[in-house]
């Protein structure tokens, strides 16, 4: 890491050490700091060090992981990388630092809300007219915040919508099904960290060539465990080649 940050630049890469030691052990949180304290001066870094309350958990809770974990974040906060290996670190921060989180070109949504981001691109580059082409969208949840799965029955299942005066048919859409949560004997399936979701776009059998603008919204409710926030609707847009 030391490498990498001396690498990349101070500027363009910071480190955070989190420390997720369950409670109840001997050594408090301010110990446990002191403690990566000591072991960071070895290092000769001084790189931020905190403890994180309420132990694997927490942890899981808020970031998705219950085991040690190296994380790549944007600037926006939003979670680019879990579990990342050491030999992939540096080919994605190559990646974001040139502004391509992906393979695919991406357009950001989402930027009006604080509890829920993420990017929508065409997997189906080029279509014909009545094909299908696939639309993903990777989506990022800020820390304590989930929303709902595919298996939840409660309505306020993660949707996508197309615009109502689209001419294209929206499909087969894959929203993750969620974890199992019990709540007063009702069972509801919540997302809990960041997910994607693939949609099936039928072209309509006689547009015209071109490059054609879909539009449309995600549909959810963003909750944490003890409130709701009401359902939210984020609108997003791609375009799509279509040729003949």
């Amino acid at each position: 890491m030391k490498r990498v940050t001396e690498s990349f630049g101070k500027d363009k890469v910071s480190v955070l050490l989190v420390d997720i030691g369950e409670p109840g052990l001997k050594k408090s949180g301010d110990a446990m700091v002191a403690l990566g304290k000591k072991v960071l001066e070895k290092l000769g870094v001084d790189w931020p060090n905190v403890h994180l309350a309420g132990g694997v958990s927490a942890a899981a809770r808020m970031f998705g992981v219950r085991v040690f974990s190296l994380m790549v974040l944007d600037p926006n906060g939003r979670v680019r990388g879990q579990q990342v290996s050491y030999e992939a670190l540096e080919p994605l921060l190559t990646r974001l630092e040139k502004g391509r989180a992906a393979t695919i070109a991406a357009t950001p949504f989402g930027g009006g809300t604080d509890k829920l981001s993420g990017d929508v691109r065409v997997l189906t580059q080029t279509v014909r007219p009545g094909d299908v082409a696939r639309i993903e969208f990777e989506i990022s949840l800020s820390p304590g915040w989930h929303v709902y799965g595919a298996k939840d029955e409660s309505g306020m299942g993660t949707s996508v919508k197309l615009a109502k005066k689209s001419e294209f048919q929206l499909g087969k859409v894959v929203v993750p099904d969620g974890e199992r949560h019990e709540i007063g004997g009702f069972a509801s399936y919540w997302i809990v960290s960041d997910f994607k979701i693939v949609a099936e776009v039928k072209v309509p059998a006689n547009l015209a060539p071109g490059e054609h603008e879909l539009t449309g919204s995600l549909n959810y409710m963003a909750c944490t465990e003890e409130m709701c926030d009401p359902p939210g609707e984020i609108p997003w847009k791609v375009k799509l080649r279509v040729t003949r």
